[in-house]
Order: C-alpha cells, then sequence, then structure tokens
C-alpha cells in the first residue's frame, strides 16, 4: 500500500486519498480499510497529514522505503525513453533527455568542468510556485554549484551505481529540501548527479545514469 501511495504522489504532487487508492490502486479492499492502513502508515512515520480533511503526504521515511525496496531499475531498459538514449554522442542530449523525461535539474563535475541542464524544467513543478523556502534553497544550491557537486563527488566514491539522497540525506544542506540522484563517472574523474523534487521520478534517473 505505501508503494502504491508513493507513486500516487509522484504522478499527481497532491495528498493522496484512500478514495484514490482504492478507484485508481492495484488494493482490492474498501477505502475505509485503506483508510485505516494509511492512519497506521502515519503513526509509524510514513505519512502525514497536511490538512485535516486532505489525503496523506509521503514523508522522508516513505521514499527511503520505496526507493530501498520498490524500485524496479530495469525499467524503461527496453522503452523509447532507453531507446532514445542510445548512440548519443555527447553527454548534454543524454542530460537534456533526463531533465525533459523526469523535470529533473541534472548536472555532470567532469575534471573540473561543470555543465548543467534543467532549471526550467524543475521549475514548471507545482511546489515552487507554493514555497519560496524552496526556490532559495535551490538558489543557493546553484550559487555554489561546483562545490556542491565535489560533495557529491566524495560521497559516491568506491561506489559502482547511482545513490540516492533524500532530503536529509543529502550531503550539503542546501539541497535537504530536495532529493538526488548520483552517480560516479568512470576512471573517478567526477559525478553526475539528478536534483529535484523528493517525489522525483527515480525509477527513470536510476535506469539512464547507468549508461554513464
Amino acid at each position: 500500500m505505501l508503494e502504491e501511495i508513493v507513486r500516487a504522489y509522484i504522478r499527481q504532487a497532491c495528498p493522496v486519498s484512500s478514495q484514490h487508492i482504492a478507484q485508481n490502486g492495484s488494493i482490492s479492499l474498501s477505502p475505509a480499510t485503506i483508510r485505516h492502513s494509511m492512519m497506521d502508515l502515519e503513526d509509524h512515520g510514513y505519512l502525514f497529514q497536511p490538512h485535516t480533511s486532505a489525503g496523506r503526504v509521503p514523508t522522508q521515511k516513505a521514499y527511503r522505503f520505496f526507493v530501498d525496496n520498490c524500485i524496479d531499475e530495469e525499467i524503461d531498459t527496453h522503452s523509447a525513453v532507453v531507446h532514445l538514449a542510445e548512440g548519443l554522442d555527447a553527454w548534454d542530449k543524454h542530460m537534456r533527455l533526463i531533465t525533459k523525461k523526469t523535470h529533473a535539474f541534472t548536472a555532470i563535475l567532469d575534471e573540473d568542468e561543470v555543465t548543467h541542464f534543467g532549471t526550467a524544467e524543475l521549475f514548471s513543478e507545482p511546489e515552487f510556485a507554493r514555497d519560496p523556502d524552496l526556490l532559495h534553497s535551490f538558489g543557493s544550491f546553484m550559487d555554489s554549484l561546483a562545490d556542491m557537486l565535489e560533495a557529491y563527488h566524495v560521497a559516491t566514491r568506491n561506489v559502482s551505481s547511482p545513490r540516492v539522497f533524500i532530503e536529509r540525506e543529502n550531503p550539503v544542506p542546501e539541497a535537504r529540501r530536495m532529493s538526488a540522484v548520483a552517480s560516479p563517472l568512470q576512471g573517478d574523474r567526477g559525478v553526475v548527479i539528478a536534483l529535484g523534487l523528493s517525489r522525483m521520478n527515480y525509477e527513470t534517473i536510476i535506469t539512464m545514469f547507468k549508461y554513464f
């Protein structure tokens, strides 16, 4: 059920109700039973209710569970998304494809050279219009982008696959209202990251990062 809720929130960017899960999810339970289970998940810190009459929103704990247990890292491997990525002869084209598909901000640190894409796509997400502090945090991140990327470079040394940093797990304070996927470049030359809202499309980003 938690996976259903997280996926629904990633898609719709608004609190998820028991009625929505009953009507649109794959769980064959009544709205009342789903609502009771959602209350249990809230008691255990996986969901919160922004308003009394609203549905539930995933917490950092919920996203961590989702990334650790529900991600299908092979998703899109044979789909049009990866098909478009195959054969691209430049990283910037690959990064633009990721930002277009996921609305995440992407950046590469490669031997002291910094390239980034996707600011406009990220800002198109409704959370930025509702939350000025989120915009300020991202501005601070951009002000020291090279230093931010170096922190992710250090955090991904000695790993062979993308790492996911959710909110407070991020190695830099400026990114702790968001989430990031970071992957080391071959030969320890640098790092590639995707920075976005906590409801970002983790599966697509992780899959496409495997092509770097």
